[in-house]
This record gives structure tokens, sequence and C-alpha cells, in this order.
């Protein structure tokens, strides 16, 4: 049904009940509309067979919801259709002035932002005017304007904007962040930057219920870096808003609510801040160049409990690896490779190497297990070397091992306070995917160090000693991205508590 098979489905469910089994009341409900959409009949019909439908108790909201997505999907209906569909469903509930829930909501925002012409869908279930807080002037008046000339703006949207106007007189707050989020990447999908950074203030000023997610920074960290980047020939045609936040102020107010969110345990989880946000913002601050600021982000992860994994080495050492490729060409142009970041970040090596390969990539990774901070010349494969890690690799394949073998599936890494290695990193061919290791959690450690040396190879001039540098670099990035840190309490010195 989902791929707009609905025959299909219909002939599989009628080959079901002849064998004897009998599905579930809403599966039957559900199947008599969608072959009525299948044989193409008339609008009079297909509502009739909805209306049989909701009348069945066991048919809810999410069943509701489930046909309006395969409906949305598969058709062309006129909005008019929608709308008896949803004026059928609240009054197959038998209550005065039902309301529907925010998830049916947000898919009915979500219907009417992706499809064309679905701008007379009602916007809501009941009539503004009859709310039970239509008459009470709310601490909202002035975000509710904005919305309204928004509305006014762009009549695409409209249908979304009242919808969430609607919702927050009837309850007297800014609910519906999932309703903002649509908001904003509607308008990110037309191109109105300054509105999308206008929702985003709103967000940011309510309270605690809509502040922003990791949806939310997801699409300002996108939007952000497309302004704050050197300008491509794409983004040339696009004209940036006024009073952008940079990357750094972004990744402030995410922490800003992840704080507000958690109170002083900061280790808490909270829709703020995940692990698949952070190595995307991770991959962000190194594209652009801000080795420091991803630096910070790195550290960063002790603080809120996020695990290191694979996909976090990925996002670092691949983001490296783009700009390398991207710089390779023109180091063998240029007399003086020396100006080139890929260059000093490879140690300035006597033979560039031809390509950007997996040579350079265990090169990469090898920076890790350095605990000096100096730019000396990359290592890379010999060809016995490489041989040998084609026939264990091919090895490791046709057995089905799964070991977790040194030097092939995993790197160990020695701490120079130690005498036992006591970091623990992947290997060239583990990134790559060509062998897995069963244990999914990385060292921190090794990935702090390859940004250390990114950072001290983004400086050219050295008029400071080496580690000075860096540690400038650094400091400047947390004041900008971390309130100040509390120090360390005794109890535990790897849980550190932000001031704000």
């Amino acid at each position: 049904m989902v791929h707009g098979q609905l025959r299909a489905a219909y002939s599989l469910y009628s080959r079901m009940q002849d064998e004897g089994y009998i599905p579930p009341q809403q599966i039957q409900a559900s199947m008599v509309v969608l072959y009525k959409l299948s044989t193409g009949n008339s609008t009079w019909s297909l509502t009739g067979a909805a209306e049989k439908a909701f009348a069945q108790e066991s048919f809810d909201e999410e069943e509701f919801r489930y046909l309006l997505r395969i409906i949305s999907s598969v058709t062309r209906l006129p909005p008019a259709v929608y709308d008896d569909l949803i004026q059928l469903f609240i009054k197959s509930r038998g209550k005065e002035n039902y309301t529907l829930s925010s998830k049916t909501e947000s898919l009915l925002a979500y219907i009417r932002t992706r499809r064309e012409r679905m701008g007379e869908v009602r916007e809501t279930n009941f009539p503004a005017e009859e709310g039970p807080l239509a008459d009470r002037t709310t601490a909202h008046e002035q975000e509710l304007k904005m919305l309204l000339n928004m509305a006014k703006k762009d009549p695409e949207i409209a249908p979304i904007i009242h919808s969430t106007i609607r919702r927050m007189r009837h309850n007297d707050e800014a609910h519906g962040r999932t309703l903002y989020n649509i908001m904003m990447s509607a308008l990110a999908d037309r191109r109105r930057y300054a509105d999308v950074f206008s929702v985003y203030n709103m967000m940011i000023r309510g309270d605690k219920s809509i502040l922003p997610n990791a949806y939310t920074f997801g699409i300002l960290f996108r939007l952000a870096s497309r302004f704050s980047g050197p300008r491509t020939i794409h983004s040339r045609k696009t004209k940036a808003p006024k009073d952008v936040p940079t990357m750094r102020a972004l990744f402030r107010d995410m922490v800003y609510c992840h704080r507000i969110q958690t109170g002083k345990d900061v280790t808490s989880r909270t829709p703020a801040i995940n692990g698949s946000l952070m190595n995307k913002i991770l991959r962000t601050f190194i594209e652009a160049g801000d080795f420091a600021a991803a630096y910070v982000a790195l550290r960063s992860y002790a603080v809120f409990k996020i695990p290191v994994l694979l996909a976090t080495y990925r996002a670092v050492i691949g983001a490296i690896m783009q700009r390398l490729r991207h710089e390779h060409p023109y180091v063998h142009l240029w007399n003086d490779p020396g100006r080139f970041w890929s260059y000093r970040f490879l140690g300035s090596p006597p033979t560039v190497p031809e390509e950007i390969n997996v040579g350079v990539m265990d090169g990469v990774l090898k920076f890790g297990t350095k605990a000096a901070l100096q730019l000396d010349p990359i290592e890379l494969y010999s060809d016995v070397y490489l041989q040998y890690i084609a026939d264990a690799v091919s090895h490791y394949v046709a057995t089905k091992d799964d070991r977790d073998i040194p030097e092939l599936t995993y790197r160990k890494v020695w701490n120079a306070r130690r005498k036992h290695p006591s970091y623990r990193m992947p290997t060239a061919v583990s990134l790559l995917g060509l062998v897995h290791s069963p244990v999914d959690v990385w060292s921190t450690q090794p990935l702090l160090r390859i940004l250390n040396r990114a950072i001290f190879a983004s400086r050219p001039s050295r008029f400071l000693p080496d580690a000075r540098i860096v540690s400038v670099e650094i400091r400047n990035a947390r004041t900008e991205m971390l309130p100040a840190f509390a120090p360390p309490s005794k109890e535990s010195q790897k849980a550190r508590l932000l001031n704000m």
C-alpha cells in the first residue's frame, strides 16, 4: 500500500480472508476505503466508506494518520475531500470540540507543505472564535503578529501558520515544536532564510516546551554553513539574510537549550543534543575549516555522555580527506605548496602522494597515535605492507571472522604517561567498512590529536610556540561556543557542569 499498489494489497487481503484469517477491524476498515480509491469510484462512495470505517471503535487517530499518509502519497484528491475526511473523523468521535493530537496536526501540516494546492485544507478542527481561551490575551501576541505577516507573504505555508496560531491560542501557550520545525523546513525549501531565523528567534525566546531540538539545529547549521563559508557558484546566487548567527553561536545556543532542559545535570539526555547531530556538526565545522570549533565540539562528547562511535570517526576523517582531495590537484601546480593547508597538514613531505587513497587515510589516522604536536611527514603504506593488509582483509572476509584483531579491526594507541596502551581507534579498512569490529566504541584522544595537528597546520605564521598556537585557538573557540566550565568536583572528574 505504501508504494501505491492498492489493487495488489486488496487481492492479498481477499486471499487472507478466503484462507480463514480474520484481520483486525481497523485493517478491514482501512482496506474498504483504499479499495474505493483503487477502483476510481466517486468521491461520494469514498466518503461513505470512510464514514463506516471511522465508526469502528478500534479505528483511532493512529489508523487515521496511516490512512491519510497512503491517500496523500498515491492520489491527487482535491482539498475538499481532505476537508470531508477530517470532519467525518471528528464527527465520529462523538465529542464536542474534539481536538486532534499534535501528531495528527503535524501530519496534516506536512501534507500541506509537501503538496501543491493543499492550502484550502482546514487548518484546525474547531473555529478560532470558539476556542476556550480565544478571548484571553496571551503572552505571545508579538509572535502571533510575526506569524501572520509570514502567512501574508507566502499563501502556500499559510495553512501551517494558521494551524500553529490556533493551537497557541487554544492552549494559551506556544506549544507545537514539531509544527515550528515544519514551518522552518518549508521556509528553508522556499529560500525564505530571513523568516527561518525569525522563527528560530521565536523558539529560542519561548518557553521550555518549544525550545529548539536536534532537528531544528540540524536545519540551522546547514543554513549557517552555507552563509558563513566561502561563497561558491551556487551559494553566490542566494542573498544572505542579515544577522545570521555564526556556527559557533548556534552551538552555544544548542548548549543553552540543553542546559535549560536539564538544569545542573548536563549529562542527562534532552531533545536538543544527540549523537547524530553532533557528528554532523563536527563535519560541518571541519568542512568550514574551523578546526578549533571541531575540537571543542568533540571534547563536549564526554560532557554530554555521547559515545564516540565509528560514525564519529567517519565524520572527522571523512571531512579531512575531502579537503585533502580538493586541494591535492593544486599542490602540484604551485611552486610554493606550503601555502596550502593540506601540504602542511601532511607534514610537508618531500614527495607529494600521487593520489589521496586509503594509504593516506591510514597515515592521517596514525597522526592520532603521536602525542607530540609536530608536523612530521606522513607515513604511507609500503608495497609489502599494502599486500599484507589486502591478504588479511581477504582472509577475514572469506572466513567470516568476527574477532577483534589488532592492526586490522582496531589499533592500540599508547599513552605517554603509562606503559600500556590506553586508547583504541579504528583502522582505515574498518572505517571503509571492509572489516567490522565487534566493539563500536572508540577513544576520543586520537581524534583530538588529529584535530590539534589540523589547527596547527592552519596557521602558516608561527609567532608563538607550537602548543601555544593551538591553545590560543581552542581557548577562543571555547569562549564563543560554551559557557564557562565550573571546576570539576572530586566525586566526578569527568562530569563537568556548564555555568550559564
